[in-house]
């Protein structure tokens, strides 16, 4: 979310970005943003940490501070910032499951048409081909997310690409960034956000409610 965080004027040397595809990995990334809270708090960080992430299958639970606040978004995953609210994102599911993509995923993530480009050389087509379908089990179609950050024509022509090679449907799909926006400035009217205090951990039952249930 790095361009679409910049649009909203944030100042991207108070951001820590974490290595895409995380989510992938729930306990990798629950350790991960663990180690991220206490190295801030021990450089003597004090305030409020926005997280980025929703739940991500329960990768954000248990998380804790000894000083900070958390402020979360009330999120499956980023796609519903993306979308402006969870409720976007589901009614969006109801075509089919998507291979969801955005500039910033095209620029800086990895996505199974790379990892496919990327094992042709080393295991020959057929094995590539073979690891592309298993990465694409279950999705009907190839997603790009328009936030007005895009490149455009290029952004708009690799995601025809992967979805043409992969026999998916192409679907292109109109951005909000108005909860994302509330988010970063802590306009936290609503049920839309959790706020995690110093010595609770993040549970996940706190995540049903808000505008999408």
């Amino acid at each position: 979310m790095r361009y679409e965080l910049e649009s909203l004027g944030v100042n991207l040397k108070e951001v820590t970005f974490l290595k895409q595809g995380l989510h992938r990995t729930p306990d990798l990334l629950r350790v991960t943003v663990q180690e991220n809270i206490e190295r801030m708090e021990k450089e003597g960080f004090n305030s409020t940490i926005i997280l980025g992430y929703g739940l991500c299958g329960n990768g954000i639970t248990g998380l804790q501070t000894r000083r900070c606040r958390l402020v979360i978004p009330k999120a499956d995953d980023c796609i519903g910032l993306l979308l402006g609210s969870r409720a976007a994102h589901e009614r969006d599911k109801e075509k089919g499951n998507a291979y969801y993509l955005s500039r910033g995923w095209i620029e800086f993530g990895s996505d199974p048409y790379k990892e496919y480009q990327r094992c042709v050389p080393l295991y020959g087509g057929e094995t590539a081909r073979w690891i592309l379908k298993e990465m694409l089990k279950g999705y009907t179609r190839v997603a790009f997310i328009d936030t007005g950050q895009s490149q455009g024509v290029e952004d708009r022509q690799y995601t025809r690409a992967f979805a043409a090679f992969c026999n998916l449907h192409y679907d292109e799909l109109q951005g909000d960034l108005r909860w994302l926006e509330r988010l970063i400035n802590l306009q936290l009217d609503g049920e839309d956000f959790l706020e995690v205090f110093p010595g609770r951990a993040v549970d996940p039952e706190e995540f049903r409610t808000g505008n999408y249930w």
